[in-house]
C-alpha cells in the first residue's frame, strides 16, 4: 500500500511527498511507474519519493521520462534524498536532496575532504546539498565552494543548531561562500 509524507529538508520541506516502491514496479513496462503514481497520488501531492529504485538503470530512466511526459503527472517532483557518497542516479533531471553531513562530520583533513567530493560525478538538473550537524571546525566556505561546484545544485543548505559556536562560524562563512549557500535552523 502506497503511503506519503512530509518533505524532512531543502526547498521543499513541509510539502507532501507520495512514497512508491520501485521494487513492485515492472520497469519493463514503461508506462507501469506512471500507473503505480497515480494510483498513490493523494490531493496537495507536490511531489514522489521513489523507494528501491535502481537508479542509473536505462528501465528507470526511459519509466521517469514517461512519468514527467503524462499530463496527470508532469507537475509533480520526483524526489529523492540520498547520502551524497552515493554515486548513482537518473540521468534525467530529478530533485536530488543529498546530505553530505557524513562528509563533514568525519573529522578527515581537509585535502582528503576535497579527493573525497571531488570523485563524484555531477548531478543532472535539479539538485540540492544538505549539510547537518556540521561541527564548528568542518564549516568553511572553501570547503562548502568545493562541494557546491562539484555538485552543481540549484540550491545548498547548511542545517544547523543556532545554540552552537557553529551557527556563528557558519554565518561568518556561509557570507564568504562563491555559490549561493542558505542557512537553516536543525530542528
Amino acid at each position: 500500500m502506497p503511503g506519503f509524507k512530509l518533505i524532512p529538508v531543502g526547498e521543499m520541506q513541509g510539502r507532501v511527498a507520495v512514497e512508491v516502491d520501485v521494487s513492485q514496479v515492472d520497469l519493463d513496462d514503461d508506462v507501469d511507474l506512471t500507473q503505480h503514481v497515480l494510483r498513490a497520488l493523494v490531493p496537495g501531492a507536490a511531489a514522489i519519493e521513489l523507494t528501491n529504485a535502481p537508479w542509473g538503470a536505462n528501465q528507470l530512466d526511459r519509466a521517469l521520462m514517461m512519468l514527467q511526459a503524462d499530463g496527470r503527472t508532469s507537475e509533480l517532483e520526483v524526489w529523492a534524498y540520498r547520502p551524497v557518497t552515493e554515486t548513482r542516479w537518473a540521468s534525467v533531471p530529478v530533485w536530488w536532496v543529498f546530505d553530505a553531513s557524513s562528509l563533514f562530520a568525519s573529522g578527515i583533513e581537509a585535502p582528503a575532504l576535497v579527493d573525497a567530493i571531488n570523485v563524484l560525478p555531477f548531478l543532472p538538473e535539479p539538485a540540492e546539498v544538505v549539510l547537518k550537524g556540521a561541527h564548528e571546525q568542518a564549516i568553511s566556505h572553501v570547503l562548502l565552494d568545493e562541494l557546491a561546484t562539484r555538485l552543481d545544485p540549484g540550491i545548498s543548505w547548511l542545517y544547523l543548531d543556532p545554540q552552537t559556536k557553529a551557527w556563528e562560524t557558519a554565518k561568518r562563512e556561509v557570507a564568504r561562500c562563491a555559490t549561493p549557500w542558505g542557512l537553516r535552523e536543525l530542528r
